[in-house]
């Protein structure tokens, strides 16, 4: 009895094992997956909040150094605009890691398009 006993129960865990061995597996590829997630979220946030750090930065310079002298004599015209945008933008590139940079580019696809946006919602910020 003690021998069929045994052949029952290794025939059960033969037949059990596979089916556990593919959860398992299963489990472990999709919290590896889930991990691997959530380390490129917060290494995209991190570089997110470089470049907005980079933006406020460079569009507050520029307004300092550039925009308020000539809104004080009227003389910041369109022309005048696109050189503070263009000196933001080279600014802001400046100040952000080549890390930062890569990740931006790849999830944006436009490092400089998404600094050009950035920047003009912070020039509209800053101006309130």
């Amino acid at each position: 009895m003690d021998s069929t006993l045994k052949e029952i129960l290794i025939a059960i865990i033969a037949a059990v094992l596979p089916v556990l061995t593919t959860y398992a597996v299963r489990y472990f590829s999709s919290k590896t997956k889930q991990i691997t997630e959530s380390v490129k979220d917060v290494t995209l946030r991190t570089a997110i909040n470089e470049c907005a750090d980079a933006v406020s930065a460079a569009v507050a310079y520029m307004s300092q150094t550039y925009v308020d002298d000539l809104k004080k004599t009227n003389s910041f015209d369109d022309a005048a605009k696109q050189i503070a945008a263009n000196g933001a933008l080279d600014k802001a590139i400046g100040m952000i890691s080549e890390k930062a940079k890569v990740l931006i580019t790849a999830s944006y696809g436009s490092l400089e398009d998404y600094l050009k946006t950035k920047i003009e919602a912070e020039v509209k910020s800053q101006k309130q």
